[in-house]
């Protein structure tokens, strides 16, 4: 028996010290890199895949890679294509596994170029393989690209570089490591903090009926640390970023209340955006009544209209000064 609770409390210690390395080893710093993916299942993601096209027949997408392992009829890359062109999507894979052409199912084209798969797609799908597609030329993409949707299974996607070119991001692998790690959070913070003036008050507008529970998707909690001292003001703050249970009912009550459409308002889009290069979508709407005595009673010189996703996209954020908004179109 002592034995045993020797060895129970040896253990501890051994993790201690194996998490101490590890830490060492980068320097005792973050990084994202140390956090391991997740895979969804494919049939959680080739729906949400479909809706992103009005009708999805006779769209094309090109697939790049197969993935870091060796590819099989059931891997989750494959699964994904091969339910996309049973819904009569048309599928162009880029892939250096030899075993390709053997787990693809019929009606699926294999190439060798990159550029000739994107060219007049209508969206990228990055799966990854090895370090080919590690770094691809988002700009040369959108130059070829019919459309602007990049898919991305591998966690890993540059959103940065993929907003500068114009494109849209929709990412279906898990997030990497804690949110306040996430590389557009902290540069749309940057930006903020290089566009707004300490101290002044900032009005956070959530655009849309939320479309996720998950706590993941509370960045206004990091962006009031990341840009202090702004103020940022939100409605029902104390919900917002209470428990999980508050916060669950919060969104509840912004499902509820409804969108920009069911509070009076209507979309509006200036020109050029405050930060993203994603043209024709965006969160920016116009105020309400409400929205227009909360910038009157707090002393706000901004608003900030968001989309709220478990994913930071630079096109779901937009600010501008109070002024601008009360103006509207």
């Amino acid at each position: 028996m002592l034995s045993m609770h020797g060895l129970a409390a040896v253990l501890p210690l051994l993790c201690l010290v194996t998490i101490i390395l590890r830490a060492a080893s980068v320097g005792f710093a973050a990084d994202r890199e140390l956090y391991t993916r997740i895979e969804n299942d494919p049939e959680n993601i080739v729906p949400f895949m479909l809706q992103a096209w009005r009708e999805p027949r006779g769209r094309v997408i090109a697939a790049l890679g197969l993935g870091d392992r060796t590819p099989t009829k059931d891997s989750q890359a494959v699964v994904i294509l091969r339910m996309l062109s049973e819904a009569g999507v048309q599928v162009r894979v880029v892939s250096d596994h030899p075993e390709a052409n053997v787990v693809l199912s019929e009606g699926i084209v294999l190439m060798d170029n990159v550029e000739e798969a994107v060219s007049g797609a209508n969206s990228v799908l990055l799966v990854g393989e090895g370090d080919r597609f590690e770094s691809p030329d988002y700009l040369d993409f959108r130059s070829r690209m019919q459309g602007q949707l990049i898919f991305d299974l591998t966690a890993r996607a540059d959103g940065i570089a993929i907003d500068v070119a114009g494109l849209q991001l929709l990412p279906f692998g898990a997030p990497l490591g804690p949110p306040w790690l996430d590389p557009e959070l902290l540069a749309y913070a940057a930006h903020l903090r290089e566009k707004i003036p300490a101290g002044d008050g900032v009005l956070l507008i959530i655009n849309e009926r939320p479309s996720t529970l998950s706590g993941r998707a509370r960045w206004f909690l990091h962006l009031n640390n990341l840009v202090f001292p702004r103020r940022l003001y939100l409605e029902n703050s104390f919900g917002a970023s209470g428990t999980s249970v508050q916060f669950r009912q919060w969104v509840l009550d912004q499902r509820e209340r409804g969108g920009f459409s069911g509070r009076g308002q209507r979309r509006w889009e200036p020109s050029p955006r405050d930060f993203s290069q994603v043209t024709q979508v965006g969160p920016v709407r116009t105020l309400n009544d409400a929205e227009r005595a909360a910038v009157a009673s707090n002393d706000v010189q901004w608003v900030t209209f968001f989309t709220m996703n478990t994913d930071f996209r630079l096109q779901d954020w937009e600010t501008m000064t109070a002024k601008e908004a009360l103006a509207g179109p």
